[in-house]
């Protein structure tokens, strides 16, 4: 993803604490395991480290979710706060591979100096989803016996008041003196 992608060759050549700053705005959808996240924007900022870089990013993002109760497809916006490392599989000055005994632990520096933080947005997206996924906070969910969407229409059902659980307070109304 184009956006998501900053060539680095320059900033590996300079000391260690330069950095730049960088702007992200990415239109195009991206697929996170079946939720879309779209409209990804946010400021970035590549710093050299001793090992590689280190990429601050804070974004934010329109997901594409489904609401638990309703069932209806909703908008909802999550912010995103990571710093992940990136390390070079290609010295910039030699043209050398590069041989790192962390290379398993963290993301790397593609062979043309490209970081793309793809991957690294992806995980942290997709740790911000939220568990109970409501498209609002009273949403009324739908109706277990005809099944119609209580939110934008009623229903002549009669709900079931008797739970799995009646038989216990019957119980403890027969043990009560």
């Amino acid at each position: 993803m184009e956006g998501l992608e900053f060539n680095v060759s320059t900033l590996l050549q300079q000391v260690v604490g330069e950095s730049a700053d960088y702007e992200v705005a990415v239109d195009e959808a991206l697929d996170l395991d079946g939720i879309i996240a779209r409209l990804i924007t946010g400021p970035v900022r590549l710093t050299r480290t001793n090992f590689g870089i280190l990429a601050h990013a804070t974004l934010d993002a329109r997901l594409g979710l489904e609401c638990d109760r309703c069932l209806d497809p909703y908008e909802a916006r999550v912010k995103v706060d990571f710093s992940e490392e990136y390390l070079p599989v290609i010295d910039v000055s030699t043209g050398r591979p590069v041989q790192s005994e962390r290379a398993d632990e963290t993301f790397l520096i593609s062979p043309n100096h490209i970081v793309d933080l793809t991957e690294a947005t992806r995980q942290h997206i997709l740790l911000s989803v939220p568990m109970h996924r409501l498209c609002r906070e009273d949403c009324q969910g739908l109706c277990p016996t005809c099944g119609v969407n209580r939110n934008t229409r009623s229903c002549s059902c009669v709900e079931e008041t008797e739970s799995p659980l009646s038989a216990l307070a019957v119980l403890l109304e027969e043990s009560k003196p």
